[in-house]
């Protein structure tokens, strides 16, 4: 996938497995990428830019992009991963046909409890529509068992971990994370990310340098100079 903003002399290749930084010293300029990057409105793009495919197909932000703004609100109930997850779930069922057919019937048994329940009602009540796993757990607020008893670093690797379980293949868009985690938890994020085989973009402001093992870097200096790497 490639990342190309209207204004940029080079594109960002980003990689699954690999993390991409761009990293910008104009506050003015990082803000308006930004805006562009996080923004849900076309009115709110600051910065122009395009998401191109591996085949050459020019694809929404939306369906490239999951934006992480904040390390201390993850969006592990954002619509797209619990969907993602129900699939998954759906799909170990399917494989395991001993287990499908216990949770058949184990729900045919909870039908016909209510249904008979509805027996002592002067109408007629029926279910209207056909069982799906996935109804059953939204109906129970299925999903991940998030917790904030734990390290900031290790709440991230959990939600990495969730990423991967359910197969999610947006790119994740990390904002400044730098400036809460440690040289060594970077180090750490970024052999999770190559294990699991998971896109991340890091938004970086200011000169700082933060030294990946195999990270693919387009920094933009004050003079709005591209080293590209």
């Amino acid at each position: 996938m490639k990342l190309t903003f209207s204004g940029f002399e080079h594109s960002l290749d980003i990689q699954p497995g690999y993390i991409s930084v761009l990293q910008v010293e104009s506050v003015t300029l990082f803000t308006r990428v930004c805006q562009s990057l996080l923004g849900k409105e076309p009115s709110q793009l600051g910065e122009p830019f395009t998401v191109w495919n591996d085949e050459g197909k020019e694809v929404s932000a939306r369906n490239a992009f999951l934006p992480i703004a904040n390390l201390f609100n993850l969006p592990w109930q954002d619509r797209g991963l619990v969907s993602a997850l129900y699939a998954q779930i759906d799909k170990h069922m399917k494989e395991d046909e001993e287990i499908r057919q216990k949770i058949e019937v184990t729900h045919q048994e909870l039908e016909s409890l209510i249904v008979n329940l509805g027996l002592r009602m002067n109408g007629n009540y029926s279910f209207g529509l056909e069982w799906e796993i996935s109804q059953s757990l939204k109906a129970y607020s299925f999903g991940i068992d998030s917790s904030d008893a734990v390290t900031l670093f290790d709440n991230l690797i959990r939600f990495i971990e969730y990423i991967h379980d359910i197969c999610y293949k947006k790119v994740l868009i990390f904002v400044n994370i730098e400036k809460f985690l440690t040289k060594n938890e970077l180090l750490e994020l970024e052999k999770h990310l190559f294990f699991h085989s998971l896109s991340a973009l890091i938004l970086m402001q200011g000169n700082e340098k933060i030294v990946f093992q195999n990270a693919r870097y387009l920094c933009i200096d004050q003079e709005f100079l591209e080293l590209f790497g």
